[in-house]
């Protein structure tokens, strides 16, 4: 007695609730196959990430605020030889520099 070929598994290969319709180029990626429309394909995914909008945008601003704490030193340069060195004003060097250095210190944390 000889066993014939094994039956496919679902998974491997076959599909199980249809047979393959096709010329096999292109066929198994259509939308028209996949039984939705791309506006219902849009749709879920925007109902899939509104969820998500509120931890993206907080994550964007944070983002934002770690490089404008990164940029600093570059701003605190740009200041000082733009307004502190042209008015000769010791007043605005000691503010500059305290606001620079308190940034520095909130970086650190």
């Amino acid at each position: 007695m000889t066993a014939g070929p094994p039956e496919p598994t679902p998974g491997r290969g076959t599909r199980a609730s249809a047979p393959f319709k096709g010329n096999g180029v292109g066929s198994m990626c259509s939308s028209k196959g996949a039984g939705r429309s791309a506006g219902s394909q849009r749709r879920t995914a925007k109902d899939l990430t509104r969820g998500f909008r509120s931890i993206i945008v907080f994550l964007f601003s944070i983002s934002g605020v770690i490089n404008v704490l990164a940029l600093t030193g570059s701003i605190y340069m740009l200041q000082i030889y733009d307004r502190a060195l042209t008015s000769g004003s010791v007043p605005t060097l000691l503010a500059r520099s305290l606001l620079a250095i308190g940034l520095y210190l909130f970086q650190a944390k």
